[in-house]
């Protein structure tokens, strides 16, 4: 975005990037912004600010391009696998945003696992969705972490196939 705008400083670009978002309707008292990429542990912002960018975003000249690039539950990118073979299958676009680390001693916490997207229901309806899970401890295999992501998977297919 700050490149557009002839400037090549990232920092730059997050004022850039807030202002577009905010005009959207996310709002610069819940929507923190540390980064570009969104993966600093300070980063933050509300369900209502992501459903809300989402539901403006689609209309927009770039809204398309943005609803073609999400991942495609059951079908391809990172949710290829997850509800393969459901009838949310191709029917659910969705970002996820998970965030893990492991502490010095060997812990490990799931920080964030965020989902947001578009999803078309059962019965037609376009649904913007956004589901947050935070602060779950992890074993060293990382199982919950798995479990996590297949079970926001299975969140939103009942979305989409409840509505």
């Amino acid at each position: 975005m700050a490149a557009a705008e002839g400037s090549r400083n990232c920092f730059e670009c997050l004022k850039t990037e807030l202002a577009t978002i905010s005009r959207l309707g996310a709002s610069r008292v819940t929507t923190i912004l540390f980064d570009g990429a969104g993966s600093s542990e300070c980063d933050r912002s509300s369900l209502t600010d992501y459903t809300t960018f989402l539901s403006r975003a689609i209309s927009t000249p770039w809204g398309a391009a943005l609803h073609a690039g999400l991942p495609i539950l059951g079908v391809e990118g990172t949710f290829a696998t997850n509800q393969k073979g459901t009838p949310a299958a191709g029917q659910v676009f969705v970002k996820s945003g998970p965030r893990a680390q492991v502490s010095p001693t060997g812990q490990g916490i799931l920080s964030a696992l965020t989902q947001a997207g578009y999803i078309v229901a059962d019965s037609g309806r376009k649904l913007v969705y956004a589901m947050f899970l935070r602060d779950l401890s992890l074993s060293q295999d990382f199982k919950q972490f798995y479990a996590a992501d297949e079970d926001h998977g299975a969140i939103a297919a009942a979305f989409q196939e409840g509505h």
